[in-house]
């Protein structure tokens, strides 16, 4: 319906029952997510919650963005143009050639879906590395954004307005 009206349309999804990171988590948030993009959702509800969104994790949150990003980035499609298939590209390279220091490379792979919180290294690198899972890597991040984030004061037009709601609400409540 929402589509219907040229409106985006928002859905609950990235559902879970895991109480917990793990696979379990992964799993159903992945399923959930995956058959809401099917639907044709455009905004997605339940980023971070755990157990039924009984908790929510920050670094959840940061994990879901990516299971979001990658499952709207494959739900998108594929284009297939002259320049998505680059033929000239291809026929320049030869069959023994390598592409990736072509400038339609450079210009074209950033659109590809990259994640931010999965290891994509080799095992040797990642056993070198600590072995950091995926809510690793975002406990990281959360704490960055915890130190460096300074949140904007509220206006004292709109702090007073909300002191103005609480005030009219206390004395309906009393």
């Amino acid at each position: 319906m929402a589509h219907h009206y040229r409106l985006p349309s928002m859905m609950g999804g990235l559902g879970n029952t895991g109480k917990s990171p793990g696979f379990q988590l992964g799993f159903e948030k992945g399923v959930t997510t995956t058959a809401a993009a099917l639907a044709g959702c455009d905004l997605m509800t339940g980023l971070g919650g755990l157990n039924d969104s009984m908790f929510v994790s920050m670094e959840q949150m940061l994990i879901d963005s990516d299971v979001w990003e990658h499952v709207r980035r494959s739900w998108q499609g594929i284009d297939v143009d002259e320049n998505e298939i680059a033929m000239d590209v291809i026929e320049k390279a030869g069959p023994k050639g390598q592409y990736l220091s072509h400038p339609h490379t450079l210009a074209n792979f950033r659109r590809l879906y990259m994640p931010r919180y999965a290891d994509r290294s080799s095992y040797d690198s990642w056993v070198a590395g600590g072995k950091k899972e995926m809510y690793d890597i975002a406990h990281v991040e959360v704490e960055k954004i915890l130190a460096a984030h300074e949140p904007t004061p509220l206006s004292e037009d709109i702090s007073k307005r909300l002191r103005d709601i609480e005030t009219a609400f206390s004395k309906h409540i009393s």
